[in-house]
């Protein structure tokens, strides 16, 4: 049986978020350090692929958004960013909502 219990839906909620509240460093060296998007991507064979993909209409949600990091790679960094934000606000609200809800929970656990 392994050491680590499972909690009720928040605790297990808050532990999920604490692992995926990285520090703000290894998601700007993550980014960094990620292979060159304009690079062409070696196929099957090891040799570098000749062909890409053509995007046949202006409308197809995945080439709009390549086309997209591709121009603006930054942008990449500030999304990984504002879910680092999102992950650590969402923590920090289910730790105060776990600390305010301890007290009432020991209250009931002393009466009769």
């Amino acid at each position: 049986m392994p050491e680590d219990e499972v909690g009720s839906l928040g605790q297990e909620t808050l532990k999920l978020l604490r692992a995926l509240a990285v520090d703000t460093e290894s998601v700007a060296d993550a980014v960094r350090d990620a292979p060159d998007p304009d690079a062409p991507a070696p196929d099957h064979t090891g040799t570098e692929a000749g062909s890409q993909h053509v995007c046949t209409t202006s409308w197809c949600p995945v080439c709009q958004v390549v086309g997209f990091v591709k121009d603006n790679p930054e942008v990449v960094e500030e999304v990984a960013l504002a879910a680092l934000h999102l992950a650590r606000t969402v923590r920090d609200a289910f730790e105060a909502a776990t600390r305010t809800a301890a007290p009432a929970d020991d209250e009931e656990e002393t009466r009769p």
